[in-house]
């Protein structure tokens, strides 16, 4: 077909609870290195990078539900990741306790 293919707008959510609980679902891998993930969430004009610590215990899980691996993540992929606020609060940081692709 000689139709342009249509961009599915994906859903963005960027959540801070009082407790420190973050939730970032759509946020595009702009880099990996070594258990370290930066992500980047568009809103408007301005774009938030956050630095995703991944740990011993981080649960990943594949696009169906399977169980997932950090070696599963590539840069370009869109994911969700749910985990404790942290760092000293100059850069947006999230020590992961889920990663979904």
């Amino acid at each position: 077909s000689d139709r342009p293919e249509l961009a599915i707008p994906s859903c963005s959510e960027m959540n801070v609870a009082n407790n420190g609980l973050v939730l970032l679902r759509g946020a595009r891998v702009t880099g990996i290195s070594g258990p370290t993930l930066t992500v980047t969430m568009a809103w408007g004009g301005t774009d938030f990078i956050w630095t995703v610590h991944t740990l011993y215990n981080t649960k990943y899980f594949a696009p169906n539900g399977e169980k997932g691996s950090l070696a599963g993540i590539a840069v370009g992929d869109v994911i969700t990741v749910s985990g404790g606020l942290s760092g000293n609060g100059a850069q947006l940081a999230v020590e992961a306790v889920f990663v979904r692709e």
